[in-house]
């Protein structure tokens, strides 16, 4: 029998994101506005800040800690943006 994709989601690949720490789960980031990406530099800082100026960004899961089941293309638009981030941070 076949899983059906909101099944296969329900498969935990990490623990569920801590508010704390120099850790960050993102689903996806894509057509991001000028807003989103302040919000998004403010959240890149305190992780940084929380890791010694040191970060690590889970791209493709949830904050509960499960596959968001993203294509290569989502994930390779994600990874830019959030280096753009952390260039603007000098980071």
């Amino acid at each position: 029998m076949k899983e059906s994709p909101s099944a296969k989601r329900l498969i935990s690949v990490v623990s569920p994101e801590d508010e704390k720490g120099n850790v960050e789960y993102k689903r996806q980031l894509h057509n991001c506005t000028p807003s989103r990406l302040e919000k998004l530099k403010t959240q890149m800082s305190f992780r940084l800040d929380e890791g010694n100026g040191c970060c690590m960004y889970r791209i493709g899961v949830e904050d509960d800690g499960c596959h968001s089941l993203m294509d290569y293309e989502a994930c390779a638009e994600t990874a830019k943006v959030l280096e753009i981030l952390a260039r603007s941070l000098n980071a």
